[in-house]
């Protein structure tokens, strides 16, 4: 595996890190889920159709959420605070989107 082989086990494997701050999931599977979700929520942002604009409303704050908990993360780990700082623009960024999308998905008719 090599040393980054060993430090992924590591943080993700069922005892790492990462698995204490999702138990009881295991990390990766977590990550997959909020990650994959997150995606599908951002190839549908571009659309204009109305039913997938509601699904990246609610799949899009998922991403946010994973980012979110890397804050703590970095923290725990002591990496440095920038990685922290990037964790939580990002965290944000996928909870305003999805704020502004169904603003807009929901706005009354004139």
């Amino acid at each position: 595996l090599g040393d980054g082989g060993r430090m992924l086990v590591f943080e993700t494997g069922d005892d790492g890190i990462q698995s204490k701050i999702f138990s009881p999931m295991s990390a990766w599977l977590l990550e997959g889920i909020l990650l994959g979700l997150g995606s599908v929520g951002m190839f549908c942002s571009w659309s204009r159709n109305p039913t997938l604009q509601l699904l990246s409303a609610y799949t899009l704050p998922l991403e946010g959420v994973y980012y979110s908990a890397n804050i703590v993360y970095f923290i725990l780990v002591k990496a440095p605070p920038e990685a922290a700082v990037l964790a939580g623009i990002m965290g944000a960024a996928f909870f305003c989107l999805p704020l502004w999308r169904g603003h807009r998905f929901l706005k009354p008719d004139p």
